[in-house]
């Protein structure tokens, strides 16, 4: 009777690691919650002013359309006028992001405080241009006007602010072979919502090439330097349609190991079930199969469904089959050792 209390103790405790890991953010939210409606976008002639919950998409003809530019010529500029609300925004809240939720990014602008942090995906970065990054502190001023231009030229990224190159560079390079390719151009936050940025963008750019010193000054001045990939047309932004649900392709977010932990994670469901099972169903042949399968689908629906309502969490469709399947390699596993045992 000892025995058999403390089997279902660690397949409780199985199921609550499990648990844990289905359900935590990836990083901690202030607020948990995002919208899961669309809202009017304040736009005026001028400007498009974006608060949290109000943020804006492109077209994906805009989208598709800077992500073949830029994969062809492997630099990149983009061009911000805008004026932040307040200095308390981090996240780094997303000004301009081209991702597909928080971890997985073509690149980003945000703010951090005072700080502008800029990511960048290569072939020589993570998943979410994350490692390395451009972070520069000290750039925004609350309750002014400010013009910024990010830059790669294929070996370092830049920052331009008001006209000037700022001091702190990265050196950085690689290509944009890995860009993913169900990402979304947003202005104001993720596709999946939790990282709000609150302020007005009085004109936006995206060029394919690296702006130099004297294109910056112009651009600052308003002068033209040539066309842009997209530039501002706020009447083609459309309010941002959050998304929770994404199966995809792109393989910075949906990797091999991501497939195997989905798989070895459900392994023990099976033989813990195993050892709660009274020994007649164990000689079964559906019983000990058919049972652990069901109870790893359903704890895998279970942890699909929950996910749409954590903030960073997003569902693969995938992930049922890789759960079934590791419970499935645990069965046949525990088939084995069984017989093993009763020969």
């Amino acid at each position: 009777m000892k025995q058999k209390t403390t089997h279902w103790l660690i397949l409780i405790a199985y199921v609550l690691c499990l648990c844990f890991f289905a359900f935590r953010p990836f990083q901690p939210i202030p607020g948990k919650r995002y919208p899961s409606v669309e809202k009017g976008l304040n736009v005026s002639g001028e400007s498009i002013y974006l608060k949290t919950g109000v943020a804006a998409e492109f077209s994906k003809k805009d989208a598709l359309k800077i992500r073949s530019a830029c994969m062809a010529s492997d630099r990149i500029s983009i061009e911000l006028k805008i004026k932040t609300d307040s200095l308390n925004q981090n996240g780094p809240a997303r000004i301009i992001t081209y991702s597909r939720e928080a971890m997985s990014r073509n690149f980003m602008v945000g703010q951090d405080g005072t700080g502008l942090t800029f990511r960048l995906r290569t072939t020589e970065t993570d998943g979410n241009g994350c490692y390395p990054s451009l972070v520069v502190p000290l750039v925004f001023e609350e309750g002014r006007i400010q013009h910024l231009i990010v830059t790669f030229d294929g070996k370092k990224t830049r920052l331009y602010v008001d006209g000037k190159q700022h001091p702190k560079n990265l050196e950085l390079g690689g290509s944009f072979d890995n860009w993913g390719i169900n990402h979304i151009l947003v202005l104001g936050d993720e596709p999946p919502g939790g990282r709000p940025w609150e302020g007005k963008i009085f004109s936006y750019a995206v060029y394919d090439r690296a702006l130099t010193d004297a294109e910056a000054v112009k651009r600052f001045n308003g002068e033209p330097v040539g066309s842009a990939v997209v530039s501002t047309d706020f009447q083609s932004l459309k309010p941002l349609r959050y998304r929770n649900i994404f199966v995809s392709k792109d393989s910075a977010a949906f990797t091999a190991i991501d497939a195997f932990a989905n798989i070895v994670a459900f392994i023990p469901l099976a033989g813990l079930l195993w050892m709660v099972f009274p020994v007649e169903i164990r000689r079964r042949k559906v019983e000990p199969v058919a049972f652990p399968l069901l109870m790893g689908g359903c704890l895998s629906v279970l942890f699909e469904l929950v996910q749409f309502g954590i903030a960073n969490r997003v569902p693969c469709a995938l992930d049922l089959f890789y759960n079934t399947f590791g419970t499935l390699l645990g069965c046949l596993l525990m088939n084995v050792v069984f017989k093993m045992k009763e020969s």
